[in-house]
């Protein structure tokens, strides 16, 4: 979810403040987005909602299921009989923390 803003003024202080403070905002919404999904998460062995993590970049931050021992996250996010109420776990989290908007998280 790229965030990017047009800053008119010049001074360097106030944009690495507000970059900072975006930066947070963003950390903060991704962590909630993270704990949503994995209340929402299928749960079996425990090993799906375990393998949630944060990926951190500059101005970035990616919420992660799977890999390693859980390479069915993917297809359980899209596809499952038994507990269809768990479909898309990650998207709804992701959505649920959005409509809330990012000023909430500054």
């Amino acid at each position: 979810m790229p965030i990017s803003t047009t800053v008119t003024d010049t001074d360097k202080n106030f944009i690495e403040h507000e970059t900072q403070r975006m930066n947070m905002a963003l950390r903060s919404m991704s962590e909630g987005i993270l704990n949503d999904a994995k209340n929402i998460a299928p749960i079996l062995t425990g090993a799906l909602r375990q393998s949630g993590r944060l990926k951190v970049k500059k101005n970035e931050v990616d919420v992660i299921f799977g890999g390693g021992d859980v390479p069915y996250a993917k297809i359980r996010h899209y596809v499952n009989h038994k507990n269809p109420q768990t479909l898309r776990y990650l998207e709804r989290a992701g959505n649920a923390r959005t409509q809330q908007g990012l000023e909430r998280y500054i």
